[in-house]
């Protein structure tokens, strides 16, 4: 990784500030979603920075974000809102992607991030 870093130093998707995907400051506008819809929900809602993340992953392939999101559950920015949630033991499920697209990409986005969720859950 360290060599990855230095040839495509981390810079965050909000502000473009070197050493991280999400700066400090950015991480401040994340909002959780409070919105469920067919008996589900998202964590985040999708905008800014989390929406920058997502298509980042899809688009650039730039893997190892998925440990900076959760490093954003773990900092625990999100865990008093989660507390009422997790009492509900949550199944985590990751959206299927096309087959095609996942041979194409190489890997499935939502199930990548799916699992950083599911490992907090536990």
């Amino acid at each position: 990784m360290v060599l990855l870093d230095f040839l495509y130093p981390r810079k965050c998707l909000g502000c473009n500030k070197n050493g991280k995907y999400f700066c400090d400051e950015c991480l401040k506008t994340v909002k959780l979603n409070d919105q469920a819809a067919l008996d589900g929900t998202s964590l985040f809602q999708y905008q800014g920075i989390i929406k920058a993340a997502v298509q980042t992953l899809k688009y650039q392939f730039l893997r190892n974000i998925e440990i900076e999101l959760g490093e954003l559950i773990d900092r625990g920015i999100v865990e008093e809102e989660l507390k009422e949630f997790l009492q509900l033991k949550p199944l985590v499920q990751p959206i299927p992607l096309h087959w095609r697209r996942q041979n194409w990409r190489g890997f499935n986005q939502a199930e990548i991030i799916a699992k950083v969720l599911a490992k907090k859950f536990n």
